[in-house]
């Protein structure tokens, strides 16, 4: 449950993810003892939607080390 928070607040931060309709993060599957989550989310311009995953991926990397979350 706290990786899914964690990953909804870096989710939250981003001011460029539209609020409405709202993010999701869902657990998709088990592998190699990790979990995989899917995440949505919806943004304005669709152009800039792979720069913005890399920034929110890059967040959560980050907040999950704060946290000491291993990946």
């Amino acid at each position: 449950k706290k990786a899914r928070e964690l990953i909804m607040e870096e989710i939250n931060k981003n001011d460029d993810i539209q609020k409405d309709p709202p993010a999701t993060v869902i657990v998709d599957s088990f592998v190699d003892n990790t979990v995989k989550f899917e995440i949505g989310f919806w943004v304005p311009d669709l152009s800039e939607t792979s720069e913005l995953r890399n920034e929110l991926m890059l967040n959560i990397f980050e907040s999950f080390s704060r946290n000491n979350i291993e990946m």
